[in-house]
């Protein structure tokens, strides 16, 4: 799958592999020119949706919108250690309230991945820019293969599930820091796993 399979670190054999190629990866966000200006970076760059559940609401093509929910199990494992950490009971956390409603817009070209039919889970996605607007392709498995979910679109609306998930949290503890968004530019992390990288390499070799 090209930048998608080499990319990240979902496949990597190793924390000194994981480190190359996310430090790879955010380096070609930093070539796109992207930062926390574009929604789809700020979203997507992290993956917080990995092993969550991914579901198709709706394809408009009158109005050129693609509706898709995402699970957000970094936010998951975050509320879960946070609550642990500070002492709060053990909660069932409601599945809905982490699940993020993503409204694309100005859809030029939708691909469907050839899956079994059944649930779809997100594994990673790349970003890249496309004829001035976007283009994302999100690895998704079903049963047993893994496919290719591509979008080519102009924005995203992104729903806002912080006040969802702050009924789970301390009180006056800030949600969104919850939601695995980077906040940063690319340039940003792609120095902090070549950091990773050098202290991996110095201690067991290059990769």
């Amino acid at each position: 799958m090209g930048l998608l399979k080499l990319s990240r670190a979902t496949t990597a054999r190793s924390d000194r592999e994981v480190a190359f190629r996310e430090a790879r990866y955010f380096e070609h966000l930093s070539r796109g020119e992207f930062g926390p200006s574009d929604p789809p970076y700020s979203i997507f760059a992290f993956d917080p949706f990995h092993d969550g559940e991914v579901r198709l609401r709706g394809i408009r093509l009158a109005s050129r919108t693609v509706t898709i929910t995402f699970r957000n199990v970094y936010a998951v494992d975050s509320v879960d250690r946070t609550r642990a950490k500070t002492g709060l009971p053990k909660r069932k956390l409601g599945r809905n309230d982490f699940r993020t409603k993503v409204i694309f817009h100005g859809v030029r070209l939708i691909v469907l991945p050839d899956v079994p039919s059944g649930n779809l889970w997100y594994h990673c996605s790349n970003l890249f820019r496309d004829s001035g607007g976007y283009r994302l392709a999100i690895q998704v498995w079903g049963r047993r293969e893994y496919g290719l979910l591509t979008l080519s679109f102009a924005g995203i609306d992104v729903e806002d599930v912080a006040p969802k998930i702050a009924k789970y949290l301390p009180l006056g503890a800030d949600p969104v820091g919850h939601l695995g968004y980077a906040k940063q530019g690319p340039d940003y992390y792609a120095r902090r796993w070549r950091t990773e990288l050098r202290r991996f390499e110095g201690q067991n070799g290059r990769v």
